[in-house]
């Protein structure tokens, strides 16, 4: 099972508010080993790289690139005298090392916004950055290296964008997702493995050692539930019952007794 976790981060440098959100990968499988997990993304401010600037310092492209809509631009290592050959790739190196031959952080503007990549520690990390000619992604492939394991979590990468237009991205979050946020963060420990979901009316999740479960309720509904109930949306313990009647959009945490 490959899962995606995302959480709301933020971050000062020299002085300047960057506010985001960070991501990592996390891989359980009690059969299968692996050795690398393969990120593609694309990052743009507006869904669109036409009319920014990145900066990155590579071995094989030039360090900053203003993007047109024709612009063609890779961090890939190309023997240019080959790539009229036939039946020659040209492609001297692909994937480049962050921390070596590639920089360890990603970096973009326009106009009066700032993306900016970062990661949390040194890891080897093979990458490639590419722009086609008229496509509107900049596309980064990441590839997380490391020894054959069943259990493996990346380190997070936080995508943080810097006030556009002059509105700070956090504010346009409205208050159920900053108690959804919360919820999250307070329930994440028992958030081992997703057990259950029905017709969208519920996730419910697992604990590690199978004594706490969680469950995101998004319809109200009663349902018969043994074992102690807290209701972590409205941070209350519910008095025990047979059947519990569950609130539209509330996270419930059950501890079996």
């Amino acid at each position: 099972m490959l899962n995606i976790v995302i959480r709301e981060a933020a971050e000062d440098y020299f002085g300047y508010q960057f506010c985001g959100f960070s991501y990592h990968y996390e891989y359980e499988s009690d059969d299968t080993a692996i050795f690398y997990i393969y990120d593609r993304a694309n990052w743009e401010l507006d869904g669109d790289i036409t009319g920014a600037t990145i900066y990155n310092q590579s071995s094989c492209s030039s360090p900053v690139v203003t993007c047109g809509k024709d612009t063609e631009w890779t961090t890939e290592g190309k023997l240019f005298w080959l790539e009229e050959q036939p039946g020659v790739n040209s492609v001297m190196t692909h994937n480049l090392p962050r921390w070596a031959s590639h920089q360890c952080f990603d970096f973009q503007y326009k106009e009066n916004a700032t993306l900016a990549g970062i990661y949390e520690r040194v890891d080897l990390i093979r990458t490639v950055l590419q722009k086609d000619k008229n496509k509107p992604e900049l596309k980064v492939f990441d590839k997380h290296i490391f020894n054959e394991t069943k259990n493996y979590s990346t380190m997070a990468n936080p995508g943080y964008q810097l006030f556009y237009n002059g509105i700070r991205i956090d504010t346009l979050l409205t208050d159920r997702h900053k108690q959804t946020m919360q919820d999250y963060y307070q329930c994440l420990p028992f958030m081992h493995r997703r057990y259950l979901q029905e017709d969208e009316k519920s996730i419910i999740w697992q604990g590690r050692d199978g004594k706490e479960s969680v469950i995101w309720n998004y319809t109200p509904r009663s349902l018969d539930i043994q074992g102690h109930v807290t209701d972590i949306t409205e941070n209350k313990n519910l008095l025990a019952e047979k059947s519990y009647k569950l609130e539209s959009e509330h996270t419930y945490k059950i501890t079996q007794l």
